[in-house]
């Protein structure tokens, strides 16, 4: 069987082959379900049984760290997640595109700006004023630039979203066909080990008969010689009886 993806083959299905234990009538139709009770389900996603604790990210406290000055960077850290998921929730809570935010109101003051605050400004001159106008030409510039290039980055954003969910339901898809293919593989070894059976039973019925038909052939042999026999005793017989009755005439 040849693979075209780039799935990786198990161990467990190299080597040679095996075949099944089980019985000629056993049902693979049939599925056991098992359903876990609401004590069994909260251990699992406390993590109290194995896996790992089941955690929901919530978007109040990503917005509180927003505003807490922290970037996208950070909150994956802390909250141990990649930038797919990040990207996948800002999609799902609507946020694509939403930050970069002006600081909050509420944010401290550095040492700099407190002291750029409390020092007192000197009237600019017409130099000055012409540089600062250039300035804030430029910073607007820069801001629409940036503005035309977050448009961009979140069409990519939600492009790169589609396309890694499109990749988790092939990924889902590929999983089942792998389960298929191994329950044909259960199957066809049950049937070649079945077939292996009526061969041998095949094989020893062909055998039985050669020795019957063997012993058929000398019972018929011993039959012909004896019926040879019998027939020359009649002929004897015979003969003896025509030769008493003429010496009896």
């Amino acid at each position: 069987m040849m693979h075209v993806s780039s799935y990786k083959t198990s161990n467990r299905r190299g080597g040679s082959p095996r075949y099944g234990t089980k019985s000629d009538d056993y049902d693979y139709t049939k599925v056991t379900e098992y359903k876990l009770s609401e004590e069994e389900l909260r251990q699992y996603q406390n993590g109290e049984k194995g896996g790992s604790k089941l955690v929901k990210f919530e978007k109040k406290e990503y917005l509180a760290l927003k505003d807490e000055g922290k970037t996208d960077g950070v909150i994956q850290k802390l909250w141990g997640i990649d930038h797919n998921k990040m990207q996948k929730l800002k999609k799902e809570w609507g946020l694509i595109g939403a930050f970069s935010r002006p600081p909050s109101k509420n944010k401290e003051l550095t040492k700099e700006e407190k002291v750029n605050k409390e020092t007192p400004v000197e009237a600019p001159n017409n130099e000055s004023v012409i540089e600062l106008n250039e300035l804030k030409n430029q910073n607007e510039n820069l801001e629409k630039e940036n503005l035309r290039l977050m448009k961009i980055l979140s069409g990519e954003a939600e492009k790169f979203v589609d396309l890694e969910e499109k990749l988790e339901k092939k990924d889902k898809l590929l999983s089942n066909l792998n389960d298929q293919i191994q329950e044909l593989e259960l199957k066809c070894n049950a049937l070649t080990e079945r077939n292996d059976l009526l061969f041998g039973r095949v094989k020893q019925l062909r055998e039985d008969l050669q020795v019957q038909e063997k012993q058929l052939q000398q019972s018929r042999i011993e039959v012909e010689s004896d019926y040879e026999v019998a027939c020359h005793e009649r002929d004897a017989l015979i003969t003896t009886l025509k030769v008493i009755s003429r010496t009896a005439l």
